[in-house]
């Protein structure tokens, strides 16, 4: 819902604002998704353990999403983030 958030902040180049907002709204998303998938039993502990919980594509995806550099690095790993969330929300 407040992914737009994310579009919003960067297209008035409001770079902090944006990547608070992506890591809130689109990647915290993914992590908690991720682990109802393939750890329920620890759903809620956001990112630690990705390594051994996660399997390791998606370990690699989620540490390369969290590490956005300019504005268009974070505009694509949102989008990234949101269609990996449908993907796997889709399969739960």
């Amino acid at each position: 819902i407040f992914g737009g958030l994310v579009e919003k902040a960067l297209n008035r180049g409001h770079i902090a604002e944006a990547v608070h907002f992506y890591h809130a709204f689109s990647l915290r998303p993914l992590v908690e998704v991720l682990r109802m998938k393939h750890c329920p039993d620890r759903f809620d502990f956001g990112a630690r353990y990705i390594d051994r919980d996660l399997p390791e594509e998606w370990a690699e995806r989620v540490h390369r999403l969290s590490l956005a550099g300019d504005a268009e690095a974070v505009r694509a790993n949102h989008a990234e983030a949101r269609r990996s969330f449908a993907e796997v929300a889709a399969e739960l």
